[in-house]
């Protein structure tokens, strides 16, 4: 058995460590072990079953056409469950992009399909089963990915998953800790699959890294906490999001990624949390009915 590390996307990598020259000098916390770690970010993530989100989506991707920009309004609804069979990540997810009111195109996931839909050009709606494993230059993309951009991901539950995590910042450098989230390949290899980076003083995660099994760097998604409207009224499940040991909701995510997509950026506006979705919601729409033309998802 042996580890693959994970090289990152060096420009990216470049671009940081040029920004960060700044010497944090603020008292450190006292340090989180592993456990304590995966605790606080799991009582926060079971504090959002529901989820109901209004903003707007900016998408950037290259074709044989060269590279182009969209920008539209944006709802997501997202709802947590228990997975029914390997591959399902156990979570339902919808995404709408609309324009002027008039809905162009949809992402969505469920424990059957998932599948990306343009409603206008260029007319298809793109649909894979849930019940294999995803392709690799696809995975980034999907609507399940949601969860784990927002840091909603149940850690440590997985029996192919194991937890490592670096504490930084007790010999200078930034104050953070880095939680990696490793599996192993069918040969049995271990990889990176996710490192999280939490901010020791706030407890917020402020970027999640994700890589293919064979070490290549697949997404970077850099969180921020902008203050959102919250739509919903208080709750205990919405005490726990204030709390000092948990973290805020992140309102602001960019992800760059290594495929023909190349850059999404999501901003919230306002959200509800744990708002009554129906189920209906998730259910696969029939596309060929809507008259779009249905590929495979690649």
């Amino acid at each position: 058995m042996k580890l693959l590390f994970a090289p990152l996307f060096v420009p990216l990598l470049a671009l940081a460590a040029c920004c960060q020259t700044k010497i944090d000098t603020r008292p450190l916390p006292p340090a989180l072990s592993t456990d304590q770690q995966v605790q606080r970010l799991n009582a926060r993530a079971a504090a959002v079953q529901t989820l109901k989100a209004r903003g707007s989506v900016s998408i950037t991707w290259t074709d044989d056409k060269g590279p182009h920009s969209n920008s539209t309004d944006a709802v997501i609804l997202l709802h947590q469950r228990p997975a029914v069979h390997p591959y399902d990540p156990g979570v339902d997810v919808l995404l709408l992009g609309k324009v002027a009111g008039s809905e162009v195109f949809e992402m969505g996931v469920n424990a059957t399909d998932h599948w990306l839909a343009f409603l206008v050009d260029p007319h298809t709606a793109y649909v894979g089963p849930m019940n294999a494993p995803p392709a690799s230059d696809s995975r980034a993309l999907r609507a399940d990915r949601i969860l784990t951009v927002l840091a909603l991901s149940q850690l440590g539950q997985r029996p192919d998953t194991r937890l490592a995590m670096t504490v930084n910042g007790e010999a200078g450098g930034p104050h953070d800790n880095e939680l990696h989230i490793l599996r192993a390949t069918p040969a049995g290899d271990i990889y990176i699959e996710r490192t999280l980076i939490i901010d020791r003083h706030s407890g917020q995660v402020s970027e999640i890294r994700t890589y293919h099994p064979n070490g290549v760097a697949e997404s970077l998604a850099k969180l921020d906490y902008k203050p959102g409207k919250q739509m919903d009224q208080p709750t205990v499940q919405t005490a726990i999001m204030a709390a000092p040991t948990s973290q805020a909701f992140p309102t602001h995510i960019i992800i760059t990624t290594s495929t023909d997509i190349s850059r999404i950026e999501f901003s919230m506006d306002s959200y509800d949390i744990n708002p009554t979705i129906p189920p209906a919601a998730f259910v696969t729409p029939d596309f060929a009915k809507q008259g779009l033309k249905v590929e495979p998802a690649q």
